[in-house]
């Protein structure tokens, strides 16, 4: 009966962490192929890429808050909250793109490189002022709705906005395939990607 028991709970266990892994490989997979795209079109290393994301997650959490402080539900919540952190990192990389990048456009790859190192540096150092270095609870955006498989004696939870982030990012995963393959947008961005002058 233990070693029954003791099967039931790894299972579990690892049913969990496989979980968690796809909703944690959902946010970065989306990031990855953002990133893949500039590099390819631009053939140049922007370490700040990530930054620019960290903001508009900031606002995203700021427009949510808000909107959820105004009483709305929670399809409001979420549509307020991409909207936020889209205008958000675009604006930021608006203003990135005039100040830092344009002036140095026809510049070698490490000019561009140690460019973005220090605009990295600067959002981050404001992002950590902004929110004092400390964590930050949020609640839940919708409540009570976790999944829970009891299976033995470790209970897999996956709450809705877990499943709610791995279906987007694969939703945004497949859009941004499907425009490179079958767009004339995506085809002029790969043969850019593969020959600029040309």
């Amino acid at each position: 009966m233990d070693g029954l028991t003791g099967f039931d709970i790894s299972a579990g266990y690892w049913l969990q962490q496989l979980l968690n892994g796809l909703v944690l490989a959902s946010f970065y997979v989306t990031l990855a192929t953002a990133y893949a795209l500039l590099q390819g079109i631009t053939n140049k290393i922007v370490l700040s890429f990530g930054d620019f994301a960290t903001f508009g997650a900031f606002a995203a959490v700021y427009g949510a808050l808000w909107t959820m402080l105004g009483g709305h539900g929670s399809a409001a919540v979420v549509l307020v909250a991409l909207a936020s952190a889209l205008l958000t990192a675009g604006v930021l990389g608006a203003a990135a793109h005039a100040l830092v990048f344009a002036p140095i456009a026809r510049a070698p790859g490490q000019v561009v490189m140690i460019a973005s190192i220090g605009l990295s540096i600067l959002l981050q150092e404001t992002m950590r002022l902004q929110s004092d270095a400390r964590d930050q609870w949020l609640p839940q955006l919708f409540p009570g709705s976790t999944l829970v498989v009891a299976g033995g004696g470790f209970p897999v939870r996956l709450g809705a906005m877990q499943m709610i982030s791995v279906a987007v990012g694969l939703a945004a995963i497949a859009f941004v395939f499907a425009t490179m393959r079958m767009t004339r947008a995506g085809r002029l961005w790969r043969a850019c990607a593969q020959n600029a002058r040309l």
